[in-house]
């Protein structure tokens, strides 16, 4: 973390401004120290503020470690204490060591290395935990075997993130987050995960500070390292008072996650409290209460929703109607509320709330596609068939159905012959290429992800 980081925060139980000592800095970033407010003190591992009183006893020695500066056991703890704590539940005992995950070679596929022995990983010895999480800073390291260690005993969490950027649910994100447009203060990515929608909002940023939140410390180790290493992070709960001042920031964006939210009228405030008057509120993808799914958390039905945005002006949207518009290129349309009673059959619903009236217009064609934001590479959902075959794979039937739209417009099988690969290699953009990247087969992605 840096000084700016720190310009915007105040602990969320005393409203205590933070104040940090000094212990191992790069430049002018934090990467370990302690804040300190007027009740408490909170670690800083890996430049991650850790505001988080839950798990008695298990922080207070991830603050002894950093204090005595023992950074490199103070991640390993700060890991297996995230663990421990439920926000994964059980994992396998990996038999082959975590060198040989991460040289493994495996393209879009379960790696069948991984045994599945269901027992319990708070029952392992500390050294078994880190021996899954840590891998002793590998440079070579990338997004897919971190991520299989992590969750290689919950396939489907980790089909979730892996896949994330050509989902629909995301597609459905980069079009919300593309109204951002000169933003005057910092944005926030509340409920961040690994840093998926961070990375989008570094790209409409413009140079302002962007900031991801969310309660699973290794998720914000990803993001930070890999996903979104420009953004800064904190590691918090979300049903309770967020450990920033008032105004701090011009945007906040939630993604996929308010409907598993507890108190979302705490946190509809506190949103409302860190945005102000001349900040905009982007609640993306939340499930309709009407039309049930599977792992739905919480949510609202359309009136609840309707019911918390209704003293400020704001739209609510059909998601479908945002990726329909996405996949022909073009930004949501905001100009006019949609008939709430039109919303109560659409599985998922977007908010969009703002005291700007120039926010609420259609927005047109875009001048690029949102998802080319990084390194134009194949989408990982597809596999080699033949020399220049390549087919869809999606790795499970839960996966095709909780993101069926998919089907709509990633192709059962595309054709790339080996001088696309090249101009692929060479990022350079063709008329073939182009094709491709319309229909998601091609993505920017952040280096070292695959």
């Amino acid at each position: 973390m840096n000084a700016s980081l720190l310009h915007l925060m105040r602990c969320p139980f005393c409203d205590g401004e933070l104040t940090a000592d000094c212990g191992h800095r790069e430049g002018e970033n934090l990467r370990y120290g302690i804040l300190h407010c007027y009740c408490s003190k909170w670690p800083i591992v890996e430049g991650i503020p850790v505001i988080r009183k839950d798990a008695a006893g298990g922080w207070g020695e991830l603050l002894q470690l950093v204090e005595a500066g023992r950074f490199d056991d103070a991640l390993k703890s700060c890991l297996s204490i995230n663990i421990c704590n439920g926000s994964v539940g059980t994992l396998p005992r990996i038999k082959h060591s975590i060198k040989g995950l991460l040289t493994s070679h495996w393209v879009g596929r379960w790696p069948r290395s991984l045994p599945r022995i269901g027992k319990r990983l708070a029952d392992f010895s500390r050294s078994e935990r880190l021996k899954v999480l840590w891998n002793q800073h590998s440079h070579d390291a990338t997004v897919q075997q971190y991520l299989a260690a992590f969750y290689s005993n919950m396939r489907d969490n980790y089909d979730y993130f892996f896949h994330r950027f050509s989902q629909p649910r995301y597609l459905v994100a980069l079009s919300l987050a593309s109204i951002i447009r000169q933003p005057n203060g910092p944005l926030l990515d509340l409920a961040c995960g690994c840093g998926h929608v961070t990375r989008a909002l570094l790209a409409r940023s413009e140079g302002q500070l962007v900031v991801g939140m969310d309660w699973s410390f290794f998720n914000l180790y990803v993001a930070k390292r890999w996903i979104a290493p420009d953004a800064h992070f904190v590691c918090c709960d979300a049903d309770q008072r967020y450990p920033f001042s008032d105004r701090a920031f011009a945007a906040v964006v939630c993604s996929d996650a308010f409907h598993y939210f507890v108190a979302k009228s705490t946190c509809f405030r506190e949103c409302e409290r860190l945005t102000g008057d001349r900040g905009l509120l982007l609640l993306i993808y939340m499930h309709n209460a009407q039309v049930r799914l599977p792992f739905d958390g919480i949510p609202l039905p359309v009136e609840g929703y309707e019911s918390l945005a209704a003293h400020r002006p704001h739209r609510l949207l059909s998601d479908r109607g945002i990726l329909a518009g996405y996949l022909r290129k073009e930004g949501p349309c905001l100009a006019k509320q949609v008939d709430i009673e039109e919303l109560a059959a659409e599985p998922t619903l977007s908010l969009v709330v703002s005291h700007k009236n120039e926010v609420f217009r259609d927005y047109g064609p875009y001048s690029d596609w949102p998802h080319t934001y990084g390194r134009l590479s194949l989408n990982p959902l597809y596999v080699r068939e033949g020399p220049v075959c390549w087919k869809r794979n999606l790795p499970s039937a839960f996966f095709e159905r909780d993101h069926h739209e998919i089907k709509d417009y990633l192709p059962d099988e595309v054709s790339i012959p080996p001088t696309l690969l090249e101009s692929l290699d060479k990022q350079q953009r063709t008329a073939e290429m182009e094709r491709l990247i319309a229909k998601c087969v091609i993505l920017g992605l952040p280096d070292a992800y695959v």
